[in-house]
């Protein structure tokens, strides 16, 4: 069942209009990360002969990118809460009649990941970065050695990192595409 912008209440035009809003703030909050996060990054490499300051640049980078993931994160569990809400309604049917390409063929199934899920994921990846940028500097740049942590122990974790928000991603995925 198709409807169309004619045909919807006012509450329902509001509604369509405040998931755009939703959307289109959460592609501002991406866009913001992505520039932000390398206007850090270009700070922190130009500092490398002051210690202090690339551990504040990295504490400043760890926490953007931590409130960026809250943010991300209230954002897809609202629209989730929507849904849930909206379990039922003719209005839920034809949203999820419109956004059917998503499981259909093998690439879309393949492909298709929520893109609030994939902010959220790329938060964490960057937000654990930056943890590491601030141990790494507190670690080698201060007169003591507050986390004595071998250089390879970073690499390591890293990789556990990605690893696990892949699988997750990928699991994830799978239950999306049975609701």
């Amino acid at each position: 069942m198709l409807w169309r912008l004619s045909e919807l209440n006012e509450d329902q035009k509001r509604f369509l209009e405040m998931l755009q809003g939703i959307d289109n703030n959460l592609l501002q909050q991406f866009g913001l990360l992505v520039v932000g996060i390398g206007a850090l990054f270009f700070a922190y490499a130009q500092t490398h002969t002051h210690s202090n300051l690339r551990t504040v640049i990295a504490m400043v980078g760890l926490g953007a990118s931590i409130i960026l993931l809250m943010s991300t994160y209230n954002a897809f569990q609202d629209s989730n809460y929507i849904r849930d809400r909206l379990k039922g309604t003719a209005f839920l049917e034809a949203y999820r009649d419109i956004v059917s390409w998503r499981s259909k063929g093998r690439f879309n199934r393949s492909f298709y990941f929520r893109p609030t899920r994939l902010i959220v994921y790329f938060s964490v990846l960057v937000s654990f970065l930056w943890l590491e940028l601030v141990i790494i500097n507190i670690n080698h740049y201060w007169p003591f050695y507050m986390f004595p942590i071998p250089e390879w122990a970073y690499i390591v974790a890293s990789g556990v990192v990605i690893v696990i928000l892949v699988m997750l991603a990928l699991y994830r995925r799978k239950e999306d595409q049975r609701n």
